[in-house]
């Protein structure tokens, strides 16, 4: 019995022994495991910092008007995207705001036509219209042309519009959508208007038959 018991005895450590040997190899897995994720993590991290690194040098260009850097930076993140398709999903409103942002810099530059080529091939956001309608009415001013001046302006009109659509509370969308229709409006009475003088269509008009008051002394 005593030599059974000892037997028994044994079992039970073989038992706790394996359980324990379960244990420690267990948490030197998890450890393992650990120290695999913290290493992919920061290497994700340095990866995603590189990554979108010509994002931030575009946003820092853009700060200090530094268009054509701004420019170039946005591009270079856009194919970064375009890499990485994923990536638009993940980031979408990064993604859109990347393309938005070349509308804007093209803008400035005075790269009109560049303007609405490139708002061919972005999605269709607040800011892609934004750009796009200054753009046209830019180039409605520059027209010598009346009935395409007054086309340009007419789409000019739409795009604010379609700004007016997604932000209502946009106030420069706001004020750009009222002036464009407004002289939209007028330039349709006055088609022959030369484009110097556009904006003097805006001005009140004297009411027929009221002639202007002579100052006397």
């Amino acid at each position: 019995m005593a030599e059974s018991a000892r037997t028994g005895h044994s079992i039970i450590e073989n038992i706790d022994f394996t359980r324990n040997g379960r244990t420690a190899r267990g948490a030197s897995v998890l450890a393992w495991a650990t120290a695999i994720v913290a290493l992919l993590s920061g290497a994700a991290l340095i990866w995603f910092s590189a990554w979108r690194q010509p994002l931030l040098d575009a946003e820092a260009a853009a700060t200090t008007g530094d268009w054509p850097r701004a420019l170039e930076r946005y591009a270079a993140a856009e194919a970064r995207f375009n890499d990485w398709p994923l990536s638009q999903r993940v980031f979408p409103a990064v993604y859109r705001a990347t393309l938005a942002n070349q509308l804007a810099a093209h803008y400035r530059l005075g790269a009109l036509d560049a303007v609405l080529e490139k708002a061919e091939t972005v999605p269709a956001t607040a800011a892609s219209h934004f750009w796009t309608g200054s753009a046209l009415f830019d180039k409605s001013r520059a027209e010598q042309n009346a009935d395409a001046r007054l086309g340009w302006l007419g789409r000019a009109t739409d795009e604010f519009k379609a700004v007016l659509e997604i932000e209502p509370e946009n106030w420069d969308a706001i004020y750009n959508y009222e002036l464009t229709k407004r002289l939209f409006e007028e330039l349709r009475k006055k088609p022959k208007t030369p484009p110097k003088q556009l904006l003097e269509l805006l001005r009140p008009q004297p009411k027929e038959g009221n002639k202007p008051v002579k100052r006397i002394g």
